[in-house]
């Protein structure tokens, strides 16, 4: 068995047997991973069919949208896994988060930002078989977000990058003043007089 790629998890290994690569498909939700094989070979008399399908937990670690299958070298065993969940990871200069848009190209997605919450609309028409398909995704940007500085990118799985750069607080210094009270001072001040004047009076 070969050692899963660095950075990844391992969600399940599938004995492939007679299923060819091409043979299998998957489906992944918020909760599972669902593995289908479809195998039909031609006899002297017909043909003949094997199905078969399986049911994963997905964990709650790994980012459904990243999710792949791999064949091991040996073409025996379907290997699932998937990569850390990852949707706002942040650090002190940028903002990530990662959607699903596999299918769009990048000309049939549009990003609409109204204050802090973007919204992210996918749409693929197809004149041929007059049929539309849509998809939209909205997601709340941090206080501390540059609207101005949202960028995004897709990649050729079809996982959409959405990036912008965090504002740093900046440090300042605030000088330190003492407010008196002008009322309060008079008295002080007549106290003062009264007592030089005292002092200078002659002593008989």
């Amino acid at each position: 068995m070969e050692k899963p790629n660095h950075g990844t998890i391992k969600i399940a290994c599938v004995l492939l047997g007679h299923y060819k690569p091409e043979e299998i498909s998957l489906e992944v939700d918020s909760e599972k991973v669902l593995v289908f094989g479809k195998h039909e070979f031609q006899r002297e008399d017909g043909f003949e069919k094997y199905e078969f399908s399986r049911v994963f937990k997905l964990p709650q670690s790994v980012d459904r949208t990243t999710v792949t299958s791999r064949i091991t070298q040996d073409g025996r065993v379907l290997v699932i896994e998937g990569a850390k969940h990852e949707e706002e990871k942040a650090n002190n200069v940028k903002f990530h988060h990662k959607l699903d848009f596999r299918g769009f190209r990048p000309e049939q997605i549009k990003l609409q930002l109204r204050g802090n919450k973007l919204i992210i609309i996918g749409l693929q028409e197809c004149q041929r078989h007059l049929s539309r398909r849509t998809a939209s995704r909205c997601i709340l940007l941090p206080d501390d977000v540059d609207p101005s500085s949202v960028t995004s990118f897709l990649s050729k799985e079809g996982l959409l990058t959405i990036e912008a750069t965090r504002v740093l607080p900046r440090k300042c210094s605030v000088e330190v003043t003492r407010k008196t009270d002008r009322a309060d001072e008079e008295p002080e001040q007549k106290a003062s007089a009264k007592a030089r004047k005292e002092a200078d009076k002659p002593t008989g």
